[in-house]
């Protein structure tokens, strides 16, 4: 009896493909057209299931329902197309921001030279005093170490961090904040925290975070959107674990609330790529963002009203609920994996 090239199970005479494995019976001789022609069967047998994915992912509860009601060859699956997502906007991300990194490392650069020049001046008015020697030399090598100009080049004002005339400027719960960015290079992190005690707790992780990106602008700004990566996936599962009580008198079981989110975000996350050539050709703009949480709060409702079969009002009203939630868990996850990362970078 024949056996499977492959797998080396036995198969019938007459037979195309192994009943085990799926390879085909009469394996061909290996040769470049053979390479080739495997190459784009397989590309198009793993495109032909993604680009369906892709296509229904955009019609509200769609690949949920499906995926729970056992159409699990039908799709990709939802963890590793949400994972594809993911990584892709990330690479998309920091092409984009190639340019602004390269500007970040070349104004950390002037900073500390800055700083270096403030207290190695600062340092001779105390030697140049505490010796009784003329005070004109000492002011006269003091210009000459700050002679630079202080100011810098304003970054896009609509970003959430922006750095001009010497202060980093962000938004945070008392409205714009903004502090001397000379004195991430200057200051102790003791020093540093004593001067900015008055901050509330969330403003102050910010402030060290953001300390602590500038100082290192390449690794800083790629580690910083590692962890968004890590908030996002807690915020996935803690809001999944809400949904769970939000609707404790339906028999969800957590696995399909974690779904019906997952397909959720993973939308969101190919919108995301949808809006970076976007922003490469025109530019970012303010309202891009409040497009973004529109477009997702309008696809919330309307799968929410698909998923969990519930009336419009009723919909409406968890609906709301559960953007209050999504905002005060992702703050909550933010703030965790900050004060994670605060201990380990």
């Amino acid at each position: 009896m024949p056996h499977c090239l492959n797998c080396n199970d036995p198969w019938e005479k007459g037979e195309i493909y192994c009943s085990s494995c799926g390879q085909k019976t009469k394996v061909p001789n290996l040769n470049l057209w053979t390479l080739i022609t495997d190459f784009f069967q397989n590309i198009f047998n793993l495109e032909a299931k993604i680009w369906k994915t892709l296509k229904d992912i955009w019609t509200p509860g769609k690949i949920t329902l499906a995926y729970l009601h056992g159409q699990r060859v039908t799709y990709y699956n939802p963890i590793r197309i949400f994972l594809i997502a993911l990584f892709a906007l990330i690479a998309l991300i920091l092409y984009i921001t190639g340019n602004q990194i390269d500007k970040a490392n070349s104004f950390s650069d002037s900073q500390k030279k800055m700083a270096w020049a403030q207290q190695a001046a600062s340092r001779l008015d105390t030697i140049y005093t505490d010796n009784g020697i003329d005070t004109t030399l000492s002011k006269k090598i003091k210009k000459s170490f700050l002679k630079g100009n202080t100011n810098t080049n304003t970054v896009e004002s609509d970003t959430v961090i922006s750095t001009a005339g010497g202060l980093i400027k962000f938004n945070g719960f008392n409205g714009e904040e903004e502090f001397p960015m000379i004195d991430i290079y200057k200051l102790s992190d003791t020093q540093f925290k004593e001067k900015y005690k008055d901050k509330t707790q969330f403003e102050i992780l910010f402030i060290q975070q953001v300390k602590k990106i500038f100082q290192d602008p390449s690794n800083g700004i790629k580690y910083a959107i590692g962890n968004g990566a890590w908030a996002l996936i807690a915020l996935i599962v803690f809001l999944s674990a809400f949904y769970k009580l939000l609707y404790i008198r339906h028999e969800f079981l957590f696995v399909e609330h974690f779904l019906f989110h997952l397909n959720g975000h993973t939308r969101q996350l190919l919108l995301g790529i949808i809006f970076c050539p976007i922003i490469m050709i025109a530019g970012y703009h303010g309202w891009y963002l409040n497009l973004f949480y529109l477009i997702g709060g309008i696809y919330l409702l309307i799968s929410t009203k698909k998923f969990y079969k519930q009336g419009w009002v009723k919909t409406s009203f968890k609906t709301l609920i559960g953007l209050v939630a999504y905002f005060f868990i992702a703050t909550l996850c933010i703030t965790g994996i900050m004060l994670i990362s605060l201990l380990i970078f």
